[in-house]
C-alpha cells in the first residue's frame, strides 16, 4: 500500500524510541500525564531535552531559543539555583547541628561547607 504524505512526512521528520521498563513505572507515568493532561511524548521530548542540555525550539518561529537569551530569564535561572542552594544549606546545617561534639572533623568540615555556601548564595545575590 503506498504512503501518504504525511505519513512520508512523519518519516522524515521524526524516529521512534521504544523502551521496556518495569510496569509499574509505566503505569505510573502514564496515571501521571492523564493527570495532568500532558502527552507522554511532550513528557518524554522534554526529559530528552533536558538530558542532552539543548536549547529548546520557538514552535511558532521555529528558530532555536537560548534559554538565557533576555537578563530576566538569567536572573530568573539565578534565583532558581539560590533557592536550591538554600535548601542544600538548610540541610546541611541539620547535619551540622546533629553532629555529636566528640566528632570535630565533622562538624569543622560541616561547617566549611555551610560557610562555601552561604559565600556562593550571597555571590549570586550580588551578581543579580
Amino acid at each position: 500500500m503506498a504512503k501518504g504524505a504525511k505519513e512520508r512526512w512523519l518519516e522524515k521528520n521524526y524516529a521512534s524510541v521504544k523502551v521496556s521498563l518495569e510496569q509499574s513505572i509505566v503505569l505510573a507515568f502514564k496515571e501521571a500525564c492523564k493527570e495532568k493532561q500532558q502527552s507522554q511524548a511532550s513528557v518524554l521530548k522534554k526529559a530528552m531535552i533536558n538530558y542532552i542540555e539543548i536549547p529548546q525550539k520557538d514552535k511558532t518561529s521555529k528558530k532555536i531559543i537560548d534559554r538565557n537569551d533576555k537578563r530576566p530569564k538569567r536572573k530568573k535561572n539565578v534565583a532558581n539555583i539560590i533557592a536550591q542552594l538554600e535548601e542544600v544549606l538548610d540541610a546541611e546545617q541539620l547535619y551540622c547541628d546533629g553532629i555529636p561534639d566528640n566528632f570535630a572533623n565533622r562538624k569543622e568540615a560541616a561547617e566549611e561547607t555551610i560557610a562555601r555556601l552561604e559565600d556562593a548564595i550571597n555571590n549570586l545575590i550580588d551578581a543579580y
